[in-house]
């Protein structure tokens, strides 16, 4: 695990809403949002804490994507077919920040993980390696990830305000 006092989770500590979300092929074309599990116009919200740990959420939007009839606790009128609409289109994950590499002052590589939750079962435990680089004085973050098919994706990410302060 970093140690708590490394200067960049200090930076990144607090609550970043996804902005954009770019899907590239390996020979740097852009994959279209139909190929993106996330769908063409996702959302999510990514937060870090000044003690190393990360937990992310990501859905699709669309709203075939995103089933709205469904309620928690599920009710039995709701059928296991919309909830594996709703499943495959949500992605989700927490875990240690476990290592920080810069390169600049503002980007570097990092780690999530391994990973001690994920609604992919098959990733707990496993370490999920993201490129940084802080944009606009810190304003945005953006994070590349190599995906398994070669593909990478770019996600930007906005601070959000500390609850009860208006500042951005």
């Amino acid at each position: 695990m970093v140690p708590a006092n490394h200067p960049l989770l200090a930076t990144l500590a607090g609550a970043w809403s996804l902005v954009n979300k770019t899907s590239y092929f390996p020979n740097g074309t852009i994959s279209p949002p139909s190929n993106d599990p996330l769908g063409s116009m996702p959302v999510g919200i990514i937060a870090y804490t000044s003690t190393g740990w990360v937990t992310m959420n990501s859905m699709a939007t669309e709203p075939a994507l995103r089933p709205d009839w469904l309620t928690w606790p599920p009710q039995d009128n709701q059928t296991d077919a919309d909830w594996a609409v709703l499943g495959r289109h949500t992605y989700s994950y927490a875990g240690p920040v476990t290592d920080v590499v810069p390169r600049s002052p503002t980007a570097g590589s990092l780690v999530h993980g391994p990973l001690t939750f994920s609604n992919i079962p098959a990733q707990v435990g496993t370490a999920q390696h993201r490129d940084y680089e802080l944009l606009d004085d810190a304003s945005y973050l953006q994070l590349t990830v190599k995906l398994d098919t070669g593909n990478s994706g770019v996600l930007v990410w906005h601070r959000l305000p500390a609850e009860g302060n208006d500042d951005a």
